[in-house]
């Protein structure tokens, strides 16, 4: 793997408006990640449709296993994280309208109360973790607060 912070390899078909050098802050691969971008622009599959993307390289080369997501998709997986980070029952719930065109309640069950607790307890193990969400809820209060002037 490649230590060094690579420049943006501007031949990829992801259309970057903000890049984010990652190499150096990716959690306990910090100067040594395959993550040496992160992105938020314009997808690859239509160039209206904003999008995030993890840029890797293999240490050889850019590697096909960069990410591209729609940023709602990351918004909603991101929003699934925190509610397994706070939660301690084996059941998450969605109140209708929470994601879209979810007209009814929805429950997630933990595969099982062992495993639950086990990804638990290595969620909040993580130090980086808690200060990531930690940052993340203070950048959401203020676009709340924002919001309401």
């Amino acid at each position: 793997m490649s230590t060094k912070q690579k420049p943006f390899p501007h031949q990829i078909a992801h259309s970057p408006v903000y890049g984010l050098r990652y190499n150096a802050h990716d959690p306990d691969r910090e100067g040594d990640s395959d993550a040496h971008w992160l992105t938020i622009g314009w997808a690859q599959w239509d160039e209206n449709e904003p999008a995030a993307k993890v840029v890797r390289h293999s240490g050889q080369r850019w590697s096909r296993q960069s990410e591209e997501i729609p940023v709602a998709r990351l918004v909603d997986l991101t929003t699934l994280l925190a509610k397994v980070y706070e939660g301690n029952a084996d059941d998450i719930e969605f109140k209708a309208g929470f994601f879209e065109n979810q007209s009814e309640d929805m429950t997630i069950k933990a595969k099982s109360s062992k495993a639950r607790e086990s990804l638990a307890a290595a969620l909040h193990r993580d130090p980086k973790l808690r200060r990531r969400l930690a940052n993340l809820a203070d950048v959401m209060i203020s676009l709340r607060e924002a919001r309401q002037v």
